[in-house]
């Protein structure tokens, strides 16, 4: 059965290598720009978008949304809430930053305070083959350098 019939997607060249230059590192923004150009005037349907890489799966529109959530929790769950807010607004900001050196400047701090309070439990876990009981809580725990 064919789910992807009301699925488009076009690429325009400048706009994909805004984004990606600001939320992912080169070599990943690389593979992405590669695959996406190659049909840069073209809009591709959901089959042609994952042959070419651009999305991962291709469910039934019922299933979007319940598969959406399913990807997300993978990134959520067992994690420190602190750290997922700090990236989630990394990733917001630091793309706005005058230059690079401010946005790594940022990420240092973050994986400094990270590393006091829910960085040890995370660690103490791996090395205990257990899971992590993170304690740290939003907004209480943001480091006192956010926002910036």
């Amino acid at each position: 059965m064919d789910h992807s019939s009301g699925f488009r997607i076009a690429a325009a060249q400048d706009g994909i290598q805004l984004l990606l230059a600001d939320v992912l590192d080169s070599l990943v923004a690389e593979r992405i720009l590669t695959r996406a150009t190659q049909s840069l005037a073209e809009i591709l349907d959901a089959q042609q978008a994952l042959a070419a890489g651009l999305v991962r799966e291709v469910v039934a529109p019922d299933d979007l949304l319940p598969t959406a959530y399913a990807l997300a929790h993978r990134f959520v769950d067992g994690r420190s809430p602190v750290a997922t807010a700090l990236m989630r607004q990394m990733l917001y900001r630091n793309s706005a930053q005058p230059d690079p050196l401010a946005a790594h400047q940022v990420e240092s701090l973050a994986m400094f305070y990270s590393s006091i309070g829910d960085g040890k439990e995370g660690v103490a876990a791996f090395l205990g083959k257990r899971p992590a009981d993170f304690t740290g809580t939003v907004p209480e725990d943001l480091p006192p350098f956010y926002p910036w």
